[in-house]
This record gives structure tokens, sequence and C-alpha cells, in this order.
């Protein structure tokens, strides 16, 4: 049976493939990240974490994770622990023809990863030379295209906003912190507040109750669309791609991304169900693993 990894929201990813490894489901090396999601999450950037100290096992991937990692920027450090050298990103609902780019992860400093497309020029001496800085990966983009079956081990990456998303959050858990009436009243008197003066307006302050808040809200985007007939449709595309194209994975792991609203937490249990039962009609009984 193929393990399956299930979790809340995608950061939680980084520490399971450790996990999978750990536990001999995969290589600990050079494996195929198939990556199914209405979002890259390609993110990168310093982290609270010296790179210059290997992450060796899944428990020390799960207190980086916790740590450190968000939503969006989980991919690139298994990059750079050597987990996944090729990667597919799966992000549009339309069939697209196949873009292939080889890229490069680099340690710019013990807390900085940096992710860009190799540069022969600038890259070349340190990928000849196997400079320790370096990891190789090459991403392909592509959706519902043909493609040669993986000659690797594949992790079956999917979120469940790849078929029904939502991007004005309207569904996800309200994200505010409690705090006195003298700091709501600073926030408020002061503009040049330090949360006021972030790179995006994302902070703001509300009472209820007599009880203060500051609350994260992401600026109003367009609603969903979660009419059953095309959530429907763009399972059984993916699925029926999965079985034309030869695709066997090592390790399956679905992601809900309700509590973060990208995935609408009120449709986010029947996804998955029929997400579950495509992939146990076409893979056999799935074998539900976790900490």
């Amino acid at each position: 049976m193929i393990p399956l990894l299930k979790m809340q929201e995608h950061c939680e990813a980084y520490a399971l493939w450790h996990l999978a490894v750990d536990r001999g489901w995969l290589p600990p090396a050079g494996n195929l990240l198939l990556h199914a999601d209405h979002h890259d999450d390609l993110g990168y950037g310093p982290y609270w974490h010296n790179f210059e100290e290997p992450v060796t096992n899944a428990q020390q991937a799960r207190a980086f994770a916790e740590k450190a990692l968000g939503i969006a920027d989980f991919i690139v450090p298994a990059f750079w622990d050597g987990i996944f050298d090729e990667m597919i990103n799966f992000t549009s609902i339309f069939e697209s023809p196949e873009q292939v780019q080889k890229n490069v992860v680099f340690c710019a400093n013990p807390h900085q990863l940096n992710f860009r497309e190799l540069i022969p020029l600038i890259d070349g001496d340190a990928i000849k030379n196997h400079d320790p800085r370096y990891r190789v990966v090459t991403c392909r983009k592509l959706s519902l295209s043909p493609i040669a079956a993986p000659d690797k081990p594949v992790v079956l990456d999917v979120d469940l906003d790849y078929f029904c998303w939502d991007h004005s959050l309207s569904t996800g858990v309200p994200a505010r912190m409690e705090v006195t009436r003298d700091s709501y009243e600073e926030f408020c008197s002061n503009p040049l507040h330090p949360w006021r003066i972030t790179a995006r307006r994302m902070l703001f302050a509300e009472q209820e109750d007599g009880r203060y808040y500051i609350v994260l809200r992401e600026p109003p985007l367009r609603k969903r669309d979660t009419r059953d007939e095309l959530v429907l449709r763009r399972l059984d595309k993916f699925v029926a791609w999965l079985e034309q194209n030869g695709i066997r994975p090592a390790v399956i792991d679905v992601c809900r991304s309700s509590l973060s609203g990208y995935c609408p937490a009120d449709r986010v249990e029947w996804i998955e169900q029929e997400l579950l039962q495509r992939l146990t009609a076409l893979y056999g009984l799935l074998d539900e693993q976790g900490w």
C-alpha cells in the first residue's frame, strides 16, 4: 500500500517528507516532487534557521518547520536538503505544455537560501567543483499534458485548493491575537507604529465586547467558485492524468488548506473524500500514516 500523509496546512509538508525518509518510504535524496496546488509555493529568503547545521531527521525537521516555515516557502528548504532534485509544478486546471528549467538553490549566508534559474556564466564553476553551497534542481511546469513516466521515486503532493480555491479567504479561521487596551490604543494612535509600517498593510486593530485585538487580514480578493460539477471535473481530469502518464507515487500527501481559507472550510471534507476515493480506485487501499 502507498503511504498517505494528511496535513492541515502546507507548512507541515517539509517535516512529513523527512518522516517519509526516516521510515524508509523514500530514499534520502534524488526524488521527484509532483506538486499539485493552486500556488507554486516556491517562496524563499531569510529563515530563522542556520543552514550550516543540516537537518538529519524528522524531529529536527519538525522543529525547524514549526519555528521558521510558512505555507509558501517550505519546498526550497527540501531542495536544499537534497530530498528532491526535480519538481513538477502543477498549478493550472487547464492543459498547458511542459516548460523545463534548471534552477539552483544556494546558501548566500547561514540564514539565507536563494532560488533562481541556473546561470552557467555565474554558477558553472561552483557546480562543476561541487560547491557545498549549491544544489541543482530541475523544475518542470505543466498541467494535464503528456509526460514520460518518471524514472525515480515520486511524492504526490496535493493541496485541495488546486480543485477549489477561495482567494478571499472568507472561511479561514480568524487570525487575531488579544492585546491589552494600552497596546490597542498605542497601535491606533501611532500611524508609524512598527506593525503599521510593514511592506503591506495586513495588521489592524479591533475591539469587541470590551476586549481588544490585533487582526491579520489579507486584502479582499475575488471569491471562490465551488460549484460541484467544476470540482468533480477537475478531480476526474487530474486522476485520469495520473493514470495515463504512469504516475505511481512512493508517497502521497494531502493538504487541506482550510484553516488558512485557501480551500473553503465548508467544502474541504467533501473534496478530500472525493479525491481519496479516486486515488484508492487508481492505486488500491492507501496506508494512512502520521507522527
